[in-house]
């Protein structure tokens, strides 16, 4: 899956969901896979039950998921706290003479991806959670004249299914 947010409550979601159960594949068990996907075999792989894998999402600023462990955190908050703890790593990398990180610096790197990749899936659960509300089509007025919603009076985030024939169909 990928995440993309090229604003501060606006961006982009590509479910990615892998054709089966396992991730990797050999070019002939995917190519048979996905042919069987095309006739119809198999289970859906989108985030909808129409299939659909890409989206535009627009998020509210309160945004809150709840973690694996229980507990709820704010999503923009916590993402902004990874980013500062980034970028202080960065910055004590930096300072070294040479600049060249440790082994700590590599897995306090590594903790920080698994901080956003533990905010994203919780996301996306929350998503699919609440994929009726969620999940929506844009109006042809919307998307003609480019209104995005008011976000800050959304109470949930939306996210608006790719129609534009720009997603692969499943």
């Amino acid at each position: 899956s990928v995440f993309i947010l090229d604003e501060p409550f606006h961006g982009y979601y590509i479910h990615g969901k892998a054709p089966s159960s396992r991730g990797d594949w050999g070019h002939t068990e995917l190519e048979r896979v996905l042919h069987d996907e095309d006739k119809g075999i198999g289970f859906s792989r989108g985030l909808s039950p129409d299939g659909c894998q890409t989206f535009e999402m627009f998020l509210p600023p309160d945004t809150a998921v709840q973690l694996s462990n229980g507990n709820v955190a704010h999503f923009r908050q916590e993402l902004g706290k990874v980013f500062v703890d980034v970028q202080m790593t960065q910055d004590t990398v930096a300072r070294r003479d040479p600049p060249k990180p440790t082994s700590q610096d590599v897995a306090q790197m590594s903790q920080h991806r698994c901080n956003v990749q533990a905010l994203v899936d919780a996301m996306v659960n929350a998503v699919m959670r609440g994929a009726n509300e969620v999940l929506q089509l844009r109006s042809s007025f919307s998307w003609f004249w480019g209104v995005p919603p008011n976000v800050l009076t959304l109470q949930h985030p939306i996210f608006y299914k790719d129609q534009d024939s720009i997603s692969y169909p499943n």
